[in-house]
């Protein structure tokens, strides 16, 4: 019978075993871990730049006192007393007429014009319709969008509110 021969491992010039092959594990898990990273780095900073706008700059305590703004708008809600808000396209005005019972014990009121998308463009104008209850106020530089209509007054020593939205036309 042939005597075995055993097999042993080349070896390198040192008397080392070989190299193993690359290996692109290590690689490839610190190049997913710094993507990731930087993408919740990524989403941070543009979380931070974002602009929050709340409803109003003194929105908490509004909340607090909401239970006032429940009762004008019960007042309100009687057939017969809510103000007419329209948009006159021509003249590019809004038209308030209020009631006849209201425009002779008018005791004040404003009217607000709130823009959802954009805080900063929001207006309030005073609203002091004439004998007949009607007010047009003209609306130059307002932007085309939706905007809310918020009028508030005071008749009869009882106070009011009426919210209405309102699409403006781009100029043309």
């Amino acid at each position: 019978m042939p005597a075995t021969v055993p097999t042993v491992a080349p070896a390198t010039a040192a008397g080392l075993p070989p190299k193993p092959a690359w290996n692109p594990w290590p690689y490839a898990l610190i190049a997913v871990f710094a993507v990731f990273i930087s993408f919740v780095a990524a989403a941070v900073i543009l979380a931070g730049r974002q602009r929050v706008d709340l409803v109003r700059p003194d929105y908490y305590d509004q909340e607090i006192r909401y239970q006032q703004q429940i009762d004008r708008l019960a007042r309100t809600a009687v057939p017969g007393v809510d103000v007419d808000v329209a948009f006159v396209p021509a003249t590019r005005e809004l038209r308030l007429v209020l009631p006849s019972r209201h425009a002779a014990g008018f005791g004040g009121g404003t009217v607000s014009l709130y823009r959802p998308s954009d805080a900063r463009q929001d207006r309030e104008v005073a609203f002091a319709p004439a004998s007949d209850g009607s007010q047009s106020i003209p609306l130059p530089g307002l932007e085309p969008g939706l905007w809310k209509v918020r009028v508030a007054w005071k008749a009869g020593g009882a106070e009011y509110f009426h919210e209405q939205s309102l699409s403006l036309p781009a100029k043309r």
